[in-house]
């Protein structure tokens, strides 16, 4: 159905990551305590999950505006792979798709790759 891939600097992250309001907005309650998990690396994390994200809209097609944000989960497998997992309206509206995903970040920029199909 489509490809979507995003990027962004970790270093915006670092003080979105002390901004509760933002942080609930943009990450479900599992993936706040992930990055908050993370320590010192958890800008990387959350810039990593936040590219997937956008990624994902991309790759869907309707944007950011057109899901909601929590409603795409970014979660581990137990080998540490991210996959997404998706509720709500944008479940009902895409779960029928196949998602592959691939997230890498560096200490100052992260990346995401979304293939749905």
């Amino acid at each position: 159905m489509g490809v979507g891939i995003d990027m962004c600097e970790v270093r915006r992250f670092e003080r979105l990551c002390d901004n509760e309001r933002f942080m609930r907005r943009v990450f479900s309650e599992r993936e706040r305590a992930y990055i908050l998990s993370k320590g010192a690396s958890a800008a990387q994390t959350a810039s990593g999950i936040f590219c997937a994200k956008e990624a994902f809209s991309k790759a869907a097609g309707c944007g950011l505006s057109g899901v909601g944000l929590c409603e795409i989960e970014v979660l581990t497998d137990d080998k540490g792979a991210p996959h997404i997992s998706l509720s709500g309206k944008t479940g009902d509206s895409f779960g029928h798709l196949t998602c592959e995903l691939s997230v890498t970040h560096t200490r100052g920029i992260a990346a995401a790759v979304v293939l749905l199909r």
